[in-house]
C-alpha cells in the first residue's frame, strides 16, 4: 500500500481547527512531516478545551520549504501570526505546509474519553497513522 492511501490522526489547536472546518484556513504548517502523504485522509483531533476528534479533510499537497519560503507563500492562508509562526519554527532551516481540502466536520465528535476507551489511541503529539487495529475508527462517517 503506499504512503498516500493512509489516514493519519492529526493533532491542531482548538483554535486552528475550528478555522479548518470554517473554511478559513487551508494550510496547516508542522515541523516535520513526509511530502509523500499527499492525497491521505486526515482525521483531526483538536486540542483542549475541545478534546475530541471533530471532523476530517484531505492533504492536497505538502510542501517542504525553506522557512522563509513558507512564510511568504502561506502566511495569509496559515492564519497564524508572524512571531508566533518564527517562534514554531526556531532553529529550523526547513518546514513543511500541508495544504488541506475537502474538510467536513462530524455530527458527533468522538470524544477524548471515547479514543481511550473504545477505540484505544491516544491523542498523538503531533500525527500518527490509523491501522488496521483501528477499523472501526478509520470507518466513522467515511464518505
Amino acid at each position: 500500500m503506499s504512503l498516500n492511501h493512509k489516514t493519519i490522526l492529526i493533532s491542531i489547536h482548538s483554535v486552528y481547527s475550528d478555522l479548518i472546518f470554517n473554511k478559513k484556513k487551508t494550510v496547516e504548517l508542522r515541523r516535520k512531516f513526509d511530502p509523500a502523504l499527499t492525497g491521505s485522509r486526515l482525521m483531526i483531533y483538536s486540542t483542549l478545551p475541545t478534546g475530541a476528534i471533530i471532523g476530517h479533510a484531505r492533504i492536497r499537497a505538502v510542501h517542504a520549504l525553506p522557512i522563509r519560503e513558507i512564510w511568504e507563500k502561506f502566511s495569509e492562508i496559515a492564519l497564524i501570526n508572524e512571531s508566533d509562526f518564527w517562534e514554531y519554527y526556531s532553529g529550523l532551516e526547513q518546514g513543511f505546509a500541508i495544504e488541506i481540502i475537502d474538510p467536513l466536520r462530524f455530527h458527533v465528535p468522538i470524544t477524548l474519553n471515547e479514543m481511550r476507551s473504545k477505540y484505544k489511541i491516544n491523542p498523538p503529539q503531533s500525527y500518527m497513522f490509523l491501522r488496521g487495529i483501528n477499523s472501526e475508527l478509520l470507518q466513522y462517517e467515511q464518505r
